[in-house]
């Protein structure tokens, strides 16, 4: 069962089963469930939560719904009057009507909470608790490293009141849905309402019931405006939350985790969604809680609750709950506390707050931090009387009393401009150096340095101090409602405000010499590391300066810029924090404009320097025993794609455009490199631009703009004179070449308008321009490296090597497949480059020569139907060649990769010979069989003169490859084929059981016990039996997800009528030795409770 709670609008459950706590007859509560909706079986296959959408029309009502101001989406709603046994909760007070429907209810951009249920039985054995501790502890460092909502959880509860959300808990709406009666409860509420509180409660109930049982889990999200996350973000969190609750999870994610560790690489959203898939199926109930989703951006609210269609209910929060927090809050101030306990006011006090307050916990809560320091009962009054309703007359109101302090008012006010405007969130230790400075000037002044306890006081209630997982204790405004209404207010006395950050900014980098950092030594960097860590606010301001800078609306602030920025002689810039070996740039004043994006200062800082300077660099040397790069302002702008710091620096008299950086790239190859055509395209109009110079690697202009497909640049280049068209890099890569990889058809067909261009050039490695092949999926055989050049500022683009001389099409092929797989192409364009150099004199599309026919490799890159079409077109093409490698035809490449409309088409043709097999004997059908691929199976068996009874080298017959992927479909239709394939033996004397015992299909093993004949004894030459194969290898974790089952299988060899357990092998070895030494504890227990063993 999955159940999603959201609470920061919203609160939904889709329950297919009754609630953990009770005694859950899951089982037939899914099978109702299923009754009740067709859909559901599929999904649930699949892993998909069932959410409201999936409930069948005929179902009865689902849904409780309180609506303040929303529409149905579906039209199918009927309003009636709140009923009494709903009222009752107090989850539903203040509400304005209730809506209860069996319909589709959908509101993108709440908070959303559903449950489904899931019944699974895997018995294969875990591996040992310590392997997985260590897997999970792995995963999970790596996972969101800077989400962790299990700390904003934790600071969340420390900020309630004790006893405050119970009746939210023990509210009808809610005991309904932990008792699975109600499929969804969508709560729309006020901002600062208390929601994410209650989150934090609801959290809390779940979890004392995973300390009962350890079949449910409880994760949840906490999702802010101040911090914008991204699914993928939420979605590695979540999976974080079950590692850390649940270690024994690891072995599910250290797949995904060594794949992208090693590859250096993130997880996909669909890579997530299946691991989160697979989780579910490890416990009976799952829960999510997710709170503050309307705090998201849209795409994110989309991706996040798409699925969720749902009816809603207005929280607000609990009377009873408000007025424990204000009585809790008067306790803590034993003034106050005396003068409301002295006079009696206690009710009238708690009254006028929560009338006032008008459901919202916020409001309640600014209302108490007004009268703390009242004196008197009047004043009280007064004060409470002053309190405008509406967090935005309370905002006003709190910032009133802030200016009432003179002595605090101008250090509060820099500390919500800081939170307003800051572009991450803020250390405490950052906010409280940030706004230690003397006034005007901004001189950093560490007498003027506050205490944490005093930055909360002066501020009145407006910030927070929230924990962070990853890192130190951050400042926090107390709402995000308060951004837009702290903004206005504060606009009088800062209409600059990104203007006032950038002062305080700069007079910090000047006041710690940055400006003048000592020259190239070995120690720079260190130096520069210690002088940032060693003051809390100097990393802050070394980073965000500019971009404080560029909002800045003052001219005023503009001449200050510009003094600052005369003053870097030699300013650090490419500082990463976290001891990496990272090269330093020090950028003189012109290379401080054009790095940090500000067109409008170049005529000013122009004439004060060289304006074709190389930058300095730290004389950092990589392991590779390279200097850093040294590059001229119009460079670094260039390859930043900086289109307006460009323009004006090609205004400057003198510049020089074609000048080479260290790396030997010129500034249009860098703009070409980084794919900024608009900069490339101003660099080619200047009257001095030399498009002839090659970089280091031999790329050349034309070969940028080629490969990024940039035709019209294309065009002008091939027309200017004495352009090589037919040029090489060091990898033997041509223009020509290069657009075909990168299926660009328009750049293709204008190169091949030029008489001069060679089609028939090859690179370094064999590949011409003229092969349309590529086989997707298998990096390891194909690539011997994938070259990554690292651009300033940490710019990257991919050049990709062949080592086995793939043709240019093949090359197009590859590359082409996986842009497209991955969004940034389109396969259409991959076609058109194809039917256009098909159309070329000269195309080989049956070269052999790397090992693969053009056909092959576009077999085995996809269903790609309209390229395999136009290649079984052409002239030359050998339907039937097989590989000098490994002997593999189109059919069988397309066979294992499980391509099945490529199967289809190559079966359709005339000629295909469906029986060859390659150089390890296995046909198409082999590898079709032995990969589980069900659906090619089913195609090649009703193929013309398809023998069946092949075998391959080691004697193996399709019934013994079907065992390797166990699934049972396949199995038992080749065993309707060839009947008398059950008792065959390999060349090693191994039969079918063994092979089926040795990988744990035990689905399989029962089928082949089933049939008369099967003799379970039998030894291969190794003197192995069935129950030795199913001893013999260790158990691992992975094993379980791959369907295999060694405990089920044991017991099944275990209970046939005659088994040797005690069986010898050549080698001495038992069955019970065989599985002591590989630690299969599991089958260990199982053999030494047979009474013989």
């Amino acid at each position: 069962m999955l159940s999603t709670a959201a609470l920061d609008e919203t609160i939904t459950n889709c329950d297919d089963g009754p609630s953990p706590s009770e005694g859950r007859a899951a089982a037939s509560s899914a099978s109702a469930s299923r009754a009740l909706n067709p859909a559901h079986t599929a999904d649930e296959a699949m892993g998909r939560p069932t959410l409201l959408s999936d409930v069948d029309r005929h179902s009865p009502p689902v849904s409780v719904s309180v609506v303040d101001d929303m529409e149905d989406s579906t039209g199918s709603s009927a309003e009636v009057t709140r009923s009494s046994n709903v009222a009752s909760g107090g989850i539903l007070n203040n509400s304005d009507h209730v809506t209860i429907s069996g319909g589709n209810f959908v509101n993108v951009g709440r908070d959303t909470v559903n449950n489904t249920t899931n019944i699974y039985n895997s018995s294969a054995e875990p591996p040992p608790g310590d392997e997985c501790s260590k897997w999970a502890s792995q995963a999970a460092e790596w996972l969101a490293p800077h989400v962790n909502f299990r700390v904003i959880h934790n600071s969340i509860q420390k900020q309630s009141t004790p006893g405050t959300g119970c009746g939210f808990i023990e509210s009808y709406l809610v005991s309904a849905w932990f008792r699975g009666e109600t499929s969804v409860i969508w709560g729309t509420g006020l901002a600062g309402a208390g929601k994410s509180v209650l989150a934090s409660k609801l959290v809390d109930r779940l979890e004392q019931d995973v300390d009962e049982t350890r079949d449910i889990s409880v994760i949840f999200a906490y999702l802010r405006y101040t911090e914008p996350l991204s699914v993928e973000d939420v979605l590695e969190g979540l999976i974080k939350l079950h590692l850390q609750e649940h270690p024994f999870l690891g072995g599910i994610v250290k797949p995904l985790h060594s794949h992208h560790v090693n590859r250096g690489t993130r997880p996909s959203q669909q890579e997530l969604i299946d691991v989160l898939r697979t989780i579910e199926k490890e416990f009976r109930v799952n829960y999510i809680v997710l709170d503050g989703v309307d705090e998201i951006n849209p795409d994110t609210q989309f991706d996040l609750i798409e699925t969720i269609n749902s009816l809603q209910s207005k929280v607000s929060a609990d009377g009873e709950d408000m007025a424990l927090m204000v009585s809790d809050n008067v306790k803590r101030n034993p003034s106050l506390r005396s003068l409301v306990k002295r006079h009696g006011i206690e009710e009238e006090l708690l009254s006028q707050i929560l009338e006032k307050a008008d459901g919202m916990f916020l409001h309640a809560k600014l209302q108490v931090e007004a009268i703390q320091d009242c004196l008197s009962v009047q004043t009280l009054r007064e004060t409470l009387e002053r309190i405008p309703p509406g967090l935005d007359g309370i905002y006003a109101d709190t910032l009133a009393r802030i200016e009432k302090r003179p002595e605090h008012a101008l250090f509060a006010k820099e500390v919500l401009l800081w939170l307003l405007y800051c572009k991450r969130p803020l250390s405490v230790e950052e906010v409280r150096y940030a706004v230690a400075n003397l006034p005007e000037s901004y001189i950093f002044d560490e007498g003027r340095l506050i205490d944490e306890a005093d930055l909360i006081s002066i501020c009145c209630g407006l910030i927070h101090i929230q924990e962070n997982g990853w890192g130190p204790t951050v400042v926090r405004l107390i709402h995000y409602t308060a951004y837009d209404s702290l903004k206005r207010l504060l606009y009088k006395d800062f209409p600059d405000p990104h203007g006032v950050l950038t002062r305080i900014c700069i007079q910090r980098l000047v006041a710690f010499d940055l400006t003048n950092l000592p020259g190239p030594s070995s120690t720079m960097g260190q130096n520069l590391a210690s002088c940032i860590n060693n003051h809390p606010f100097l990393r802050y301001a070394h980073v965000h300066w500019a971009s404080h800078a560029r909002e800045s609306q003052s001219h005023q602030m503009w001449t200050a810029i510009i003094e600052f920025i005369r003053q870097c002689s030699s300013f650090p810039c490419g500082y990463r924090p976290g001891g990496f070996n990272t090269h330093i740039l020090l950028l003189q004043p012109l290379h401080v404009v054009a790095a940090y994006n500000l067109p409008a200062l170049v005529p000013a800082i122009a004439g004060h320097g060289e304006i074709n300077a190389i930058t300095e660099v730290e004389l950092v040397i990589d392991e590779e025993g390279r200097d850093g790069p040294r590059w001229t302002p119009l460079i670094i702008a260039s390859m930043n794609g900086y289109e307006k710091v460009v323009m004006n620096l090609l205004r400057e008299k003198g510049i020089a455009v074609n000048t080479r950086g260290s790396d030997g790239r010129t500034a249009l190859l860098w703009a070409l490199a980084n794919r900024h055509e608009s900069v490339a395209d101003l660099l080619l109009a200047h009257e001095s631009i030399d498009v002839h110079r090659a970089d280091n690697e031999g790329w050349t202009p034309l070969m940028m703009a080629s490969r990024n497909g940039y035709t019209s640049l294309v065009d002008r280049l091939v027309q200017m004179e004495g352009i090589e068209v037919n040029a090489q890099n060091k990898d033997g890569k041509t223009a020509l070449l290069l657009a075909s990889a990168h299926g660009h058809p328009s750049t293709v067909s204008r190169l091949l308008e030029e008489e001069r261009v060679d089609v028939h050039l090859r690179d370094s490695n064999g590949s011409s321009a003229l092969v349309l092949a590529a086989i997707l999926g298998e990096w390891e055989r194909f690539f011997s490296e994938s070259e990554k050049i690292l651009a300033a500022f940490y710019t990257t683009f991919p050049f990709v090597r062949h080592v086995h001389g793939f043709y240019g099409l093949e090359l197009f092929l590859l590359m082409g497949y996986e842009q497209s797989a991955s969004g940034e192409s389109n396969q259409a364009a991959y076609e058109a480059v194809v039917a256009r150099l098909l159309q070329t004199p000269g195309t080989h599309v049956s070269y052999q020569d790397p090992g693969f026919t053009v056909l092959m490799s576009a077999a085995c890159a996809g269903d790609c139907v309209p390229i395999i079409d136009q290649l079984l077109a052409a002239d030359g093409t050998r339907l039937n060649a097989q590989s000098p490698q490994d002997g593999c035809t189109a059919l069988m490449l397309a066979s294992r990769r499980n391509h099945v409309k490529a199967v289809d088409r190559l079966l359709r043709q005339p000629g295909i010979d469906v029986n060859l097999q390659n150089k390890r004997g296995e046909s198409a059908l082999m590898l079709a069989v032995q990969e589980g691929h069900s659906k090619v199976v089913d195609r090649l068996l009703r193929a013309e003169g398809l023998d069946s009874s092949l075998r391959d080298n080691r004697g193996w017959t399709l019934l013994m490859a079907a065992c390797y992927r166990g699934k049972t479909e396949i199995f038992d239709r080749l065993l309707q084929l060839n009947p008398v394939e059950a008792h065959a033996r390999s060349k090693d004397g191994q039969t079918t059981l063994m092979i089926a015992a040795g990988a744990w299909r035990s689905e399989i093993v029962q089928r082949l016990l089933r049939i008369e004949g099967t003799q379970v004894n039998l030894r291969d030459e190794n003197g192995f039996t069935a129950l030795m194969h199913a001893c013999y290898h260790p158990v691992h974790f992975e094993l379980k997800y791959m369907g295999c089952k060694p405990v089920q299988t044991v017991s099944l060899l275990l209970a046939t009528k005659g088994i040797e357990v005690n069986a010898v092998s050549a080698d001495g070895d038992t069955a019970l030795l065989l599985a002591a030494r590989h630690r299969n504890n599991g089958t260990v227990k199982q053999l030494l409770q047979v009474d013989d063993i």
